[in-house]
């Protein structure tokens, strides 16, 4: 037998955005009312490329897509030398 299990959440949910390097798999977390900017190398020194991610001039929509497709994109996160992951608290059943 095959559970799937599927949690939908809004953005306002997000705590924090996680980078995670793929050398060394150091986190690093950023609350999210403090996130103005992206990392652009691991702590540790490992590099990481994040020029790829420059996104065409776009609507807001668009530039999301386009994001959510390349951070999602195994490929790319091998190439860049990181991956994002998203914190969130887990919602209270009733």
């Amino acid at each position: 037998m095959t559970f799937e299990h599927r949690l939908l959440v809004g953005f306002e949910e997000i705590k924090t955005v996680v980078f995670e390097c793929n050398t060394c798999k150091t986190r690093v977390s950023i609350p999210v009312k403090e996130f103005t900017a992206g990392l652009v190398s691991c702590p540790k020194r490992h590099g990481w490329v994040t020029n790829s991610l420059a996104i065409e001039r776009a609507t807001a929509f668009d530039a999301l897509a386009m994001l959510i497709a390349r951070l999602g994109d195994p490929i790319f996160q091998e190439q860049s030398g990181f991956r994002v992951l998203l914190d969130f608290d887990s919602p209270q059943r009733d």
